[in-house]
């Protein structure tokens, strides 16, 4: 929401900058280590933290959450033994980027998960 107001004000500051700033320096990092976690490490309701992260980095830009996304993904375990072939992980990729809700994204990691246990 407060992203939204400053876009629509065109709101510039240092403060807003630095936070772009930061956004675009960590944003990778973030993506790949949550969605990592949520995968292969945490449980229970950090599982749930970490699809919060992913979310919110959608809600303020879907172009780099997809390229981040994609990134992490290309890293991720794939068409060997028991994880996701590449066609499953361009499904979650797709549906994730399409969720409207923390919800839906929580759902799709656990749906990927079950694909490497």
């Amino acid at each position: 929401m407060l992203n939204n107001i400053i876009l629509q004000s065109n709101y510039r500051d240092a403060g807003v900058e630095g936070a772009e700033q930061l956004f675009l320096k960590y944003g990778e990092r973030l993506i790949s280590g949550s969605l990592q976690a949520a995968v292969f490490s945490v449980s229970g309701t950090l599982k749930r933290d970490m699809a919060e992260i992913i979310y919110l980095i959608g809600k303020l830009s879907k172009e780099q959450l997809s390229v981040w996304l994609k990134a992490t993904l290309e890293k991720f375990p794939h068409n060997e033994g028991l994880c996701a072939t590449v066609e499953q992980l361009e499904w979650f990729h797709k549906n994730v980027l399409e969720s409207a809700d923390l919800r839906q994204v929580y759902a799709q990691i656990r749906d990927l998960i079950r694909l490497y246990m």
